[in-house]
């Protein structure tokens, strides 16, 4: 689901505050040790970073470890949260973010060993011949000795890579071969290998032989991160406010799928609980000595409260439906009187946060000046955009025509193409190249099955068709995925089809996908720019899933990010009319 993601008061509030301000921050060093649980160094290990900011499926590698486990790196200031990713040979791997406000990180990483138990079968091998498939079950273990071999000869060509489906006290693990040497799988589709190894297969031998004795089965120690730099708790208090915040995003977004997917028209969205994680940060706040880790805690307690804006209220204002509790609004207003407006703190939830505050600010010189700031002292022009979006729906909720008219008026004037005006265009429906009763946008889209196929509006004429945007990490993306495949088997005889549009930035992601998780069995297409695409800009688009529906003549008959929950009454009505 979604990218995803505030306006004078006493200048003195401001020049005291020990802050986390981006115009501080230089390029940080980031050092420490991968170690096995007990302390030992890794046969192997490595740290990596996102290849590209914008997806998670393919990442780098930054460094690898030494003997010892050491490791250090340096992390560009500029580029905001960083995530890191800490992976070694057979044990799972973990993830980290990083604030450059936070300064340098010193960490002690310690991974998990993957057990494999006496019991344990090796079920298949997976090969990295045009991308990592089964390649069929293997013998049984005949002589007990837990030793299986296979026949290079049954390998197709090209085949020069492996990792194992191993069974292990009832769980499925993906892992490495035993034996060296291994290749860390950074830069290719998340293909669930546990350890993000795979195992080179070298030599002639026309015999390879895996040997599951030497893996892992049994540990010492804890596996975990420890923070050892003089912001050592300030930064373990930020990467756990990130982790945590998507969690309860993930959980919105279950929540909100079973709704959307039920039959039943009368099922409500389960209420979130949050009003125990209020009362935990409140309390976290209040006995907070340190001024740096008080600001992280006020940071999350607002992220929190601004997830209410995943959910659209059938009544404005009232998201009772949504979360049992609302934030109090002394502890928003003692975030303005902590925490600089400049913060990089933002990131922890870097789509809301800074518009729900503004949104919900009090109408006070102090306020307003807060807002005033960030709009033109942020180093990062994304929390600048924010703050106006912010503004724009705090002058809409509040009632004044005329400040929402200026204000989204500038928006979508000075930044057109920019996730925040999309996102007032859904909105609001501003769009200009979209609306019900209009001709859908002209596309040319490549077939992914049949290249010398080309979809466009006039090969589609005469069809019901569903334009449904979509990539491989959106996870509301693919919860829809089973509702779509119900209505397009229920209707396709009658003229229905989809129009899957990809915005991986990997052909092979979208391929593995479709081989392992949904055929999708309709018409696909990929954009490979994504959300720079001149196709995203020409439909407006500034989140995903984002679904279109359009009539045999073209015209656009609904369209909406969360279209799915009507889906089927919509066609229903339209095929029976």
């Amino acid at each position: 689901m979604t990218k995803k993601n505030l306006l004078l008061f006493a200048i003195c509030v401001f020049v005291n505050t020990i802050g986390l301000s981006q115009k501080e921050i230089h390029p940080i060093l980031i050092k420490g040790k991968i170690l096995s649980s007990d302390g030992k160094p890794l046969k192997m290990a490595h740290v990596h970073g996102l290849l590209d900011p914008e997806d998670y499926n393919f990442k780098k590698v930054l460094a690898r470890t030494k003997k010892d486990g050491s490791f250090k790196i340096i992390v560009d200031a500029n580029s905001g949260m960083v995530p890191l990713f800490f992976t070694g040979v057979h044990h799972r791997n973990t993830t980290i973010m990083v604030n450059p406000g936070f300064g340098n990180y010193e960490l002690e990483i310690r991974l998990e060993p993957i057990l494999i138990d006496d019991s344990a079968v090796v079920e298949s091998i997976l090969g990295n011949h045009n991308g990592f498939y089964p390649l069929g079950a293997i013998g049984h273990d005949k002589e007990g000795n837990g030793k299986y071999q296979f026949t290079k000869a049954n390998f197709p060509e090209g085949m020069t890579q492996y990792h194992l489906k191993i069974e292990s006290s009832g769980v499925k693990i993906s892992i490495s071969g035993p034996d060296v040497p291994y290749i860390p799988k950074s830069r290719f589709y998340n293909i669930e290998i546990d350890d993000g190894y795979a195992s080179e297969i070298q030599g002639r031998k026309e015999i390879l032989t895996i040997d599951k004795n030497k893996y892992p089965q049994h540990s010492t120690g804890e596996g975990g991160i420890r923070y050892q730099g003089v912001n050592g708790s300030s930064q373990l208090a930020f990467n756990e406010a990130t982790l945590h915040t998507n969690e309860i995003v993930m959980e919105i977004a279950t929540r909100s799928m079973v709704v959307q997917s039920s039959t039943d028209e009368n099922k409500q969205f389960q209420v979130l609980d949050v009003q125990s994680e209020f009362k935990r940060l409140e309390n976290l706040i209040h006995s907070a000595k340190d001024e740096k880790l008080k600001q992280v805690y006020l940071m999350e307690y607002l992220a929190i409260d601004a997830l209410k804006q995943l959910i659209r209220s059938k009544t404005p204002g009232d998201y009772s439906r949504i979360f049992n509790a609302s934030a109090d609004p002394a502890i928003i207003q003692q975030l303005v009187e902590t925490v600089p407006p400049t913060t990089s703190l933002w990131s922890i939830e870097k789509d809301r946060m800074v518009p729900w505050l503004v949104q919900i600010l009090e109408d006070t010189p102090q306020n307003n000046m807060y807002i005033e700031q960030i709009i033109n002292e942020h180093s990062d022009e994304y929390f600048r955009i924010a703050a106006q979006y912010g503004l724009a729906n705090r002058y809409h909720v509040n009632g004044d025509e005329a400040g929402f008219a200026e204000t989204i008026g500038r928006l979508l004037s000075d930044y057109p193409q920019h996730y925040f005006a999309n996102r007032a265009r859904q909105q609001y429906n501003l769009y200009t190249n979209l609306a019900k009763g209009q001709d859908v946008p002209d596309f040319h889209l490549t077939s992914l099955d049949d290249p010398s196929h080309i979809i466009t509006p006039q090969s589609l004429l005469g069809r019901t068709y569903l334009i449904d945007f979509w990539a491989t990490w959106c996870r509301g993306c693919i919860m829809a995925m089973p509702m779509v495949q119900k209505l397009h088997n229920k209707y396709k005889n009658k003229g229905f089809e989809v129009v899957n549009i990809s915005l991986d930035n990997k052909r092979e992601t979208i391929d593995y996908f479709r081989e392992k998780h949904h055929p999708l069995p309709w018409l696909n297409a990929w954009e490979k720019d994504g959300f720079k695409s001149e196709l995203v800009k020409t439909f407006e688009i500034s989140s995903i899933p984002m679904k279109i529906l359009v009539g045999p003549d073209g015209k656009i008959i609904e369209l909406s990010t969360d279209l799915s929950s009507s889906l089927e009454k919509i066609l229903n009505a339209h095929f029976n009319k």
